[in-house]
């Protein structure tokens, strides 16, 4: 985890569910056992949305404090946003349900079941707790068969790590996209971007981009590589100029 940074989680299992195989991978034959014992009962991982829902090591968190507040100010999936200003006293209900022990969607008192196909069926427990995931109320541990079990994010992230600053979003996405050259070691640029920075789920992803005399070049093609792959459409970029740069002169 220290080289990778995060494993990416997938309820869909092929072989086995995804998030095991990168490390047979890398290790070779290992017991399952062991990750979800370091990510669900030791808690030294935790469960964000991270390029897709992953696990990062538990030190991170603070890095990961700009998708909260974004998302408390509306800024994630529309339906969760209108689902919890329109039902503020069932997310107190619900919060208070977990403040007394870790559960799974279905043992709320009312978790309100929905008929409905694919994700339509979620219940509005299920949707309530999700909202409060995404704020950074609570947090989600792995029961056997993937279920998800919300607990208190304070109970999860130790107090330590609760208590460091909270990172300016600037500084938080450069050091996430420092984090992705160094995992991936040879990437295109949009790759970088991509690991840490979901495409989906979050709407508004900023990639700041600094210019500095010394590599004005690689940074205009950085520029053009995001905008290239596409990335443009889900993720706002803004350019921070730094010394005397022009960033309109092509001989830079």
């Amino acid at each position: 985890m220290g080289r990778l940074g995060l494993l990416q989680l997938d309820s869909v299992p092929v072989v086995m569910r995804t998030q095991y195989l990168p490390l047979f991978a890398r290790l070779g034959p290992y017991d399952p056992n062991l990750l979800d014992r370091v990510a669900y009962r030791d808690d030294e991982w935790f469960e964000t949305w991270c390029h897709e829902a992953s696990l990062m090591p538990v030190e991170d968190e603070p890095l990961m404090r700009w998708q909260k507040q974004r998302a408390a100010a509306g800024q994630t999936w529309k339906g969760l946003v209108e689902f919890a200003a329109a039902n503020p006293g069932y997310l107190d209900e619900v919060l208070d349900q977990v403040r007394q022990r870790p559960l799974a969607p279905a043992e709320l008192v009312d978790p309100r079941p929905r008929d409905g196909a694919w994700w339509g069926d979620r219940s509005e427990g299920a949707i309530a707790l999700d909202w409060l995931f995404r704020v950074g109320e609570v947090g989600i541990r792995r029961r056997p068969g993937f279920v998800k079990e919300f607990d208190l994010l304070e109970r999860i992230v130790p107090d330590e790590i609760r208590a460091v600053p909270t990172p300016s979003e600037e500084d938080a996405h450069r050091e996430l996209l420092r984090r992705a050259a160094r995992s991936l070691g040879v990437a295109a640029a949009a790759d970088i971007v991509d690991y840490h920075l979901p495409m989906f789920g979050c709407f508004h992803n900023c990639v700041f981009v600094s210019i500095r005399k010394s590599y004005p070049l690689q940074a205009r093609r950085l520029m053009h590589a995001i905008w290239g792959a596409g990335q443009m459409a889900w993720t706002k970029m803004i350019v921070v100029v730094e010394d005397d740069v022009d960033v309109h002169d092509e001989k830079a």
